[in-house]
């Protein structure tokens, strides 16, 4: 089982980093940080440093590729996913200046585009932007105007 990482003040690291990026040694750094940590400590620092380099983070799960054949059950989700890898593709294909990949793609975002906006449930219309209830608010705020118009202005009786 590996040895567990030793937490480390943020100015030891520092040192350490700019110290071995300039090829000092272990025991220059030990001197420089007055013994904070061991000789070998700092060593194994200094091999993470030179050898490994900065630890990457666990490969993630590749995603699946974008199929040939949209399936019939396929998600909205998956379709945007889709998408959006086909984008950084037709990105990557005008970096490389490949013409024909980048014509395929497009094609094959328009046809997925159309698939999305298939799927989209229809927009329901606002009964309130129908002209005859804009005509009916319309009226109704005149009449209400002029109900508040005369509770606060009453006619005077002669």
């Amino acid at each position: 089982m590996a040895r567990k990482r030793t937490a480390l003040p943020y100015e030891v690291e520092t040192e350490i980093t700019t110290r071995t990026a300039r090829g000092e040694t272990a025991e220059t750094i030990y001197d420089v940080i007055h013994g904070a940590i061991s000789v070998a400590t700092i060593r194994r620092r200094q091999r993470e440093l030179r050898d490994l380099g900065p630890k990457s983070p666990p490969a993630a799960k590749a995603e699946p590729e974008v199929p040939g054949e949209v399936p019939s059950n396929a998600k909205i989700e998956d379709v945007d996913r889709w998408l959006a890898r086909l984008e950084l593709a037709v990105k990557q294909a005008e970096t490389n200046g490949n013409l024909t990949a980048i014509a395929s793609l497009t094609a094959k975002m328009k046809d997925l585009a159309n698939l999305r906006h298939k799927m989209e449930p229809p927009k329901r219309p606002d009964p309130n932007e129908r002209e005859d209830m804009q005509a009916l608010g319309s009226e109704v705020e005149k009449r209400f105007l002029a109900l508040i118009h005369d509770a606060f202005h009453p006619a005077t009786a002669a």
